[in-house]
C-alpha cells in the first residue's frame, strides 16, 4: 500500500506532468493552504480512508484525496471557464494514468463541488474533486 504522502506527491506529479495544467496553474500545493495568495492554486490533500476490503484473498485499501483548484478574477464568466477548464484537465490526467504512476490502480474522479466568494471587486471560485485510489 502506498504511503499517504507518497500518493499525494504522486497525484501532484501526475497533474504537474500535464503541460496545459502546468502552463495555467501558478502553484501546486501539498495539502490545502491556510490562505490562498497565488492564483490559480491546485492543492491535493487526504480526504479519508482507508476503507478495507477483501478481494480474491487479498486486502484492498481505498483512500480518497481532495484535488482543489482555486482561481480569482473580476469577470465571472471568464473565471468560471478557467476553473472548468482546469477541472477537465484534472479529470483527463487521472483518466490517462489510473495507477497514479504505479502507486495504486483504478483511480476514479468523482463529481466536483464548487464554491465562490467575493472580496471587494475580486471574485474567487474553487472546485473540489475527490480522487479515489485503490491499492493492495
Amino acid at each position: 500500500m502506498a504511503d499517504l504522502a507518497e500518493m499525494i506527491d504522486g497525484l501532484i506529479g501526475l497533474l504537474r506532468d500535464n503541460a496545459d495544467l502546468r502552463r495555467d496553474v501558478k502553484l501546486f500545493q501539498f495539502g490545502m493552504p491556510a490562505r490562498y495568495t497565488v492564483f490559480p492554486t491546485l492543492s491535493v490533500s487526504w480526504r479519508g480512508g482507508p476503507s478495507e476490503y477483501e478481494s480474491g484473498g487479498k486486502k484492498v485499501y481505498v483512500h480518497d484525496y481532495f484535488v482543489t483548484v482555486v482561481d480569482q478574477g473580476v469577470d465571472p464568466e471568464k473565471l468560471e471557464r478557467s476553473v472548468l477548464a482546469m477541472v477537465k484537465l484534472i479529470e483527463t490526467s487521472v483518466d490517462a494514468d489510473k495507477t497514479i504512476g504505479g502507486l495504486g490502480y483504478d483511480a476514479q474522479v468523482s463529481p466536483m463541488v464548487s464554491e465562490r466568494a467575493v472580496e471587494g471587486d475580486k471574485l474567487f471560485l474553487g472546485a473540489m474533486l475527490t480522487v479515489r485510489t485503490w491499492s493492495e
